[in-house]
């Protein structure tokens, strides 16, 4: 880069591991020469293992001090100071030290793409930014469908909570059907996320409702019982940004504290309408809904434990600074309700 001409103002230095104060000493005096910048700008930044740390690193270290002294907007630094303290206040020695918290909730994420390191890290940081308004440390492991043999509720019992990924394709669905079975009649707290919460009714139509060969047109388009309908006969994805709104007086009202939501979207079959009225006499309660039409189901949920479907994505709406609420809620009920 000197080469070309271009001058570093500031260096940050990455490593896998911190650096002993000797060496780093060192470093910064050779890289000084060489780079002709001064020692005060060059910066070392090890891994972290808990990336949420980084924004408070970046002020610790005066980072942010010198680069808004080179943009000669030092008078912003007490603002930012200010606005980063006070968003993450709440989160305090839960995000710090995640690890000395006392309680434990062990999540098991079921799905078929778990080959894939990143599949579900929407799903995985959406529980962990939850863990630290929640005060607990959640241990996740995702598991492959397709993988798991033998007898499905006992791999139900090392998990204090279930969630049923999102995907597309019928590779893999009857043993989600299966999952979904073993949680509703073991009442493990559950959310069952897009496809997660089709196959949920689905399993809840042939064997509650006794609608025998009930199945999504996605999978079967001869089936008796569609319980999933095209979008629109068109084979469209419906996806974006959508307003949802709940019922008044429904666990989702309470959880989301207002009637109404903006939540990510990405389907292609909408739940059969005409079904509803028997769904809900069974005890399943349709409590969100498009909007805009009201036609299409957005999330349901049963009132004996916490249970609850999403055709929406809900861990596309988490930050760190605003975690979706459904998660929130998931782990409070497992820690509230824990032997």
């Amino acid at each position: 880069m000197l080469q070309a001409g271009l001058v570093h103002d500031i260096l940050i230095l990455r490593s896998q591991d911190d650096l002993l104060e000797s060496e780093l000493v060192e470093a910064k005096k050779k890289i000084a020469r060489l780079c002709s910048i001064s020692e005060k700008n060059i910066f070392s930044l090890s891994n972290f293992v808990n990336v949420y740390k980084i924004p408070f690193w970046i002020i610790e270290s005066n980072l942010i001090s010198k680069i808004l002294s080179f943009l000669n907007k030092s008078r912003l630094l007490d603002g930012l100071i200010y606005n980063l303290n006070e968003k993450y206040s709440r989160l305090g020695l839960t995000l710090n030290q995640p690890e000395l918290q006392p309680r434990v909730c062990r999540i098991g994420i079921f799905g078929k793409y778990s080959s894939h390191g990143e599949s579900y890290l929407s799903i995985i940081e959406s529980l962990r930014i939850s863990s630290f308004y929640e005060k607990v440390l959640v241990k996740v492991e995702v598991l492959d469908i397709e993988k798991l043999e033998g007898d499905l509720s006992k791999t139900l019992e090392n998990y204090d909570g279930v969630i049923v990924a999102p995907g597309f394709g019928f590779r893999g669905s009857e043993k989600k059907i299966e999952i979904s079975r073993q949680i509703r009649i073991k009442k493990i707290p559950f959310i069952g996320i897009c496809l997660g919460m089709q196959l949920a009714l689905i399993e809840f139509a042939r064997n509650v409702l006794g609608l025998k060969g009930a199945n999504s047109v996605e999978f079967d388009e001869k089936t008796a019982h569609p319980i999933f309908i095209s979008e629109n006969n068109l084979n469209v994805m419906r996806k974006g940004n959508r307003e949802v709104e709940f019922i008044d007086n429904s666990f989702l009202h309470s959880v989301y504290e207002k009637s109404r939501s903006f939540e990510i979207h990405r389907h292609k079959y909408k739940f059969n309408l005409d079904y509803l009225e028997d769904f809900e006499k069974a005890g399943m309660f349709f409590t969100g809904r498009d909007k805009d039409t009201h036609l299409i189901v957005e999330a349901v949920e049963k009132s004996d434990f916490f249970f609850i479907l999403t055709q929406f994505h809900p861990e596309f709406s988490t930050s760190l600074c605003s975690p979706a609420p459904i998660f929130n809620a998931f782990l409070h009920y497992i820690v509230r309700n824990k032997k």
